[in-house]
């Protein structure tokens, strides 16, 4: 009785989980919360799971399986880039750190490995003087400028400005100017609300109002929100995502390394289109920085 059970709350959860991401996704109250808690891999593996209870009845372990496979083989086919490495004139990147303590010594491994023009930091913890100092000690070159909201910069031009915003429902924004490639470029730091109760659209709607206008406009950081959201449909009209259109790799950069959520993003206004982006594999965070590299045509 009790795998009879089990297997059947395994496939009815799974399916529920399918069946928000082909329908309604998560634009209605309570759906949201089962939208954010049921990612494709996580639905692909509650059905491997119910075949375990049951078998000894063939029937049902094949139609488990069947299923997990093509819930797996379309999260592969829409998650996974296959873009080849292309370069571009500059690289950006971002990160949610988690709060450290500093100075972070992944975080040093890994400016000095993919030496981005400018790192996007989120959750930053404190970095006071000191500790900015210490960093551009060990990267030369750049320049640390920590930011209201828990967030902060490391740069190889100077912040020009930076004004912090507050977004409806909990989230929040640093918008900053600098050089990149030669020219101006305005930036959105966000960090979204994870209230995974909150509908989304005021925050979105907020977000585009502060983003659109602008040309050579960069929106990074995280969104707290995975890309399968209905909220991202109207932000593509304007802008690019830079793991869909040139991604390589997972593109879901939560939870520990595990490919589950992909809450950590940079998006590109058209006149900064990227030419390839992947997200880096650690265990520093529970998140993964992610890099773009983009190309910006002279003004």
């Amino acid at each position: 009785m009790l795998f009879s059970v089990a297997r059947w709350l395994l496939l009815l959860t799974a399916v529920v989980g399918v069946g928000l991401h082909a329908t309604i996704r998560d634009s209605v109250p309570v759906t949201c919360v089962l939208f954010y808690a049921l990612p494709l891999p996580a639905c692909a593996a509650l059905l491997f799971g119910a075949a375990v209870p049951g078998i000894r009845r063939p029937a049902w372990v094949a139609i488990c399986l069947l299923g997990a496979g093509a819930v797996t083989g379309f999260w592969l086919a829409t998650a996974f880039g296959t873009q080849p490495a292309s370069p571009g004139d500059v690289r950006v990147a971002t990160w949610n750190l988690a709060r450290p303590r500093h100075p972070f010594s992944p975080l040093v491994d890994f400016v000095r490995s993919e030496r981005p023009d400018f790192v996007a930091l989120v959750e930053s913890g404190t970095i006071d003087a000191a500790a900015a100092r210490e960093y551009e000690r060990l990267l030369p070159g750049y320049r640390c400028t920590p930011l209201p909201g828990g967030m902060a910069v490391l740069s190889t031009h100077p912040v020009e400005t930076s004004e912090w915003r507050s977004i409806i429902d909990g989230g929040q924004a640093n918008i900053v100017t600098t050089t990149l490639g030669g020219v101006k470029v305005r930036i959105l730091i966000v960090d979204l609300s994870a209230n995974v109760f909150l509908l989304r659209a005021r925050e979105f709607a907020a977000l585009e109002a502060l983003a659109s206008g602008s040309s050579r406009t960069l929106l990074l950081g995280d969104f707290n929100t995975p890309l399968e959201s209905v909220y991202f449909d109207s932000l593509r009209r304007g802008f690019i995502n830079s793991m869909e259109a040139a991604g390589s790799g997972f593109r879901e950069t939560w939870f520990f390394g595990l490919p589950l959520l992909s809450l950590d993003q940079i998006w590109t206004s058209r006149d900064l289109p990227p030419t390839h982006s992947r997200r880096i594999f650690t265990l520093a965070s529970d998140h993964a920085p992610v890099i773009a590299d983009l190309h910006i045509a002279p003004e």
